[in-house]
């Protein structure tokens, strides 16, 4: 399938990681073109990669030992959403100026995201998709920022105005030392491990004149990791700083009475 994508001369316009252009500024056709597009990209289950962690030094008080936050970044999809669409009825082009906004929006895990300010881990995100790197701008991962584009319409012609989206996942481990983190409930020692579900409405938009279609694969790089997840734990008992640290920052621990 071919959708007519609109290039843009005088916008800004990046690599998405594939043939096609997107248009992230005021844009004015210059010529269309018949480049096929999927709607939909996932990673395959036996691809889910970390594609970035970031770790963080913890100062909790009165304790020993050197104790660390890693947030490990799985990117799980991409898919292009579709805005609105414009039917032109005149014999004449027409031009339609649109808004659209760009951020990050948590889905899932939204006290973890709070808490342990997962959102700033995507700031200046870098991953290779498909072998090319895709940068997150600060606009991209912030509250919201609003954009404005010019999208033409040929006569008789429909044309959809679609952005992309990029689909996270977040894993938030803890260690001191070489150890991970663990806390000891009634019965059993649980390893800490925060999950969060993220969403960036990127800066990537187009616009084409067919619904896209069809599901792709995204083949993503395995980051080289600063460290990879700990093979022995350590627990922590109430009422122990540790303890009472990682529970009045929301770790809860399910079999505690």
């Amino acid at each position: 399938m071919s959708n007519q994508l609109f290039e843009n001369s005088d916008c800004e316009t990046e690599d998405s990681g594939d043939d096609v252009t997107i248009a992230t500024g005021i844009s004015t056709p210059r010529r269309p073109g018949w480049i096929p597009v999927v709607q939909r990209e996932k990673a395959s289950l036996a691809n889910e990669v970390v594609a970035a962690q970031i770790k963080r030094v913890l100062d909790i008080p009165d304790t020993r030992g050197q104790f660390h936050q890693f947030v490990d970044i799985y990117l799980l999809g991409r898919e292009w959403t579709a805005l609105c669409t414009h039917t032109n009825h005149t014999a004449s082009t027409l031009t339609h100026r649109l808004s659209y906004e760009t951020s990050l929006k948590t889905t899932s895990g939204s006290d973890t995201t709070i808490e342990w300010d997962i959102a700033a881990t995507f700031s200046d995100l870098s991953i290779d998709i498909k072998g090319s790197q895709r940068c997150f701008a600060d606009r991209e991962v912030g509250a919201g920022v609003t954009h404005s584009v010019e999208v033409p319409v040929q006569p008789g012609r429909t044309t959809i105005f679609f952005q992309r989206c990029y689909h996270f996942k977040t894993v938030t481990w803890f260690t001191v030392g070489d150890w991970g983190i663990s806390l000891f409930g009634r019965e059993v020692a649980q390893k800490i491990r925060l999950e969060t579900m993220q969403t960036i409405h990127s800066n990537e938009t187009m616009g084409c004149e067919d619904r896209l279609s069809g599901v792709g694969e995204l083949p993503i790089r395995q980051q080289d990791l600063v460290q990879a997840p700990p093979d022995r734990w350590i627990s922590y008992y109430p009422p122990s700083g540790v303890y009472e640290y990682f529970e009045s920052r929301g770790v809860k621990v399910i079999d505690k009475e």
